[in-house]
């Protein structure tokens, strides 16, 4: 199969095969986390405009304009090719962040960033081959419906106007990916060395902005599953405002002023 051809087999078909090959009467040992993945998320889910992950801290577009930071850049490896056969990855930008819980017990919950993506065509990504640099033209969007990506792949990008005064470039974006706050560069030789690479947990907070169950405190995920309670450092962004919660009967919900 070309890759095309895979492409299409896989979102047209793994769903389904998937869902049947783990109810097969020969595959009553399967994992249960695997069963509940092929039975599929509840309808209900958790909805946050921020997310602490990978070392970044993420928030959606709509958090972003009433704030003086813009968290908002997303970043994934891609899949499709270009002409030079070297794999184009995905720029866009975050829109909700979204928690799915499936059935079963333990509780088990995923975390997806629901994104916008920028066309990947010609006409809207362009690679320098020299440097490496690449361009976006923030008014074309990708065509094809596949906004959801796990927030653990994710990585956080900048986007800043393209440096030209050139007034067919005022559409453009350049963008820049950013370091995560937990990676720190070495050289070559010290990574080589014996000493011990230092190893830590890594949790990750959301932020509420509205809730379709009811939960009344944000959740606070463990990356390997589970609740845990985190305290608030001296990290915390000054530009942040504080969060307020509007109570009402026919809809809750948290958000920022």
């Amino acid at each position: 199969m070309t890759d095309a051809e895979f492409e299409v087999a896989f979102h047209n078909e793994f769903i389904v095969w998937f869902s049947h090959y783990v109810c097969r009467p020969c595959n009553d040992e399967l994992n249960p986390y695997i069963r509940s993945l092929a039975a599929g998320p509840l309808r209900e889910i958790e909805t946050y405009s921020g997310y602490f992950v990978n070392g970044y801290r993420f928030h959606t577009t709509d958090h972003d304009r009433e704030s003086a930071t813009v968290n908002s850049g997303v970043c994934i490896k891609g899949s499709v090719y270009g002409s030079d056969r070297d794999v184009l990855d995905f720029y866009g930008r975050l829109q909700e962040v979204c928690v799915l819980e499936y059935p079963g017990y333990p509780i088990k919950q995923t975390v997806l960033f629901n994104c916008e993506w920028f066309d990947l065509s010609a006409q809207g990504t362009s690679i320098d081959t020299d440097f490496k640099l690449v361009s976006l033209n923030h008014t074309r969007r990708y065509k094809k419906y596949d906004p959801f990506v796990l927030a653990s792949q994710v990585v956080q990008v900048f986007y800043c106007p393209y440096p030209s005064t050139n007034q067919s470039k005022k559409n453009w974006w350049s963008a820049c990916k950013v370091n995560a706050r937990s990676k720190v560069e070495v050289s070559t030789a010290a990574s080589t060395s014996t000493l011990d690479q230092p190893f830590q947990e890594e949790v990750v907070t959301i932020m509420p902005t509205h809730t379709s169950v009811g939960i009344e405190q944000p959740l606070l995920l463990h990356p390997l599953g589970g609740v845990v309670e985190i305290e608030d450092d001296d990290e915390s962004d000054d530009d942040d405002p504080p969060l307020t919660s509007n109570d009402s009967d026919d809809d809750s919900s948290a958000n920022y002023e």
